[in-house]
């Protein structure tokens, strides 16, 4: 593939990203309230983590190590990310109840942050990369665990002990929040030092 038409493509997609958030805040702002709106949401929000997770799939078959375990890592998030998401769906839009307390799905949305914040310090583009493997793998784990005990320690105690769900929410989000800034700014640090094709991605 040659670089116009990888570029007509990127305009496509980046054109096709654009049509939906439009359409959808749009939509949003049109509808009022309701179930409407909450069925339009959760499954606006499944079918574009499904087209991300089939992207990245394909992008997994189409490329060689290093640059493969970078995109098995970014399916492996986002695909904790639509498992979340689609279980969130199934109480909402099927169950028409509220999800249980606790609620698996919470740890989920706080996880699926994990495998991309390990993927991008995989530096496949760095040459040292293949001797760095084992760590990158080892350090898949520990940040599991420790998002894990992040939830359960600071979490966890206001949905089983206090049953305080204002405090659950307040500290699930910061949270969620922390982990969304270290993944901005691993993105930003990280394009600032690449170079050719991995600095457009």
């Amino acid at each position: 593939m040659d670089r116009t038409e990888t570029r007509q493509r990127r305009a496509f997609y980046a054109g096709l990203a654009a049509l939906v958030v439009l359409l959808y805040a749009l939509a949003t702002w049109l509808l009022p309230r309701g179930p409407a709106l909450a069925i339009l949401g959760n499954n606006v929000q499944n079918l574009l983590l499904v087209l991300a997770l089939a992207a990245m799939v394909r992008n997994v078959q189409r490329s060689q190590d290093p640059v493969r375990i970078f995109w098995v890592l970014y399916a492996l998030g986002t695909a904790i990310w639509l498992a979340a998401q689609l279980s969130w769906t199934l109480y909402e839009f099927l169950l028409r109840r509220p999800p249980p307390t606790p609620f698996y799905g919470d740890a989920l949305f706080l996880l699926h942050v994990v495998p991309y914040i390990c993927a991008l310090s995989l530096r496949p583009d760095v040459p040292q990369y293949q001797r760095e493997i084992r760590i990158r793998y080892y350090d898949l784990a520990l940040l599991s665990l420790w998002s894990l005990f992040l939830y359960c320690f600071t979490a966890l105690p206001w949905q089983l002990v206090d049953r305080n769900i204002p405090h659950f929410s307040f500290n699930f989000f910061l949270m969620q929040d922390i982990a969304g800034f270290a993944l901005v700014g691993a993105l930003a640090a990280l394009w600032q030092r690449s170079r050719g094709d991995w600095r457009t991605l």
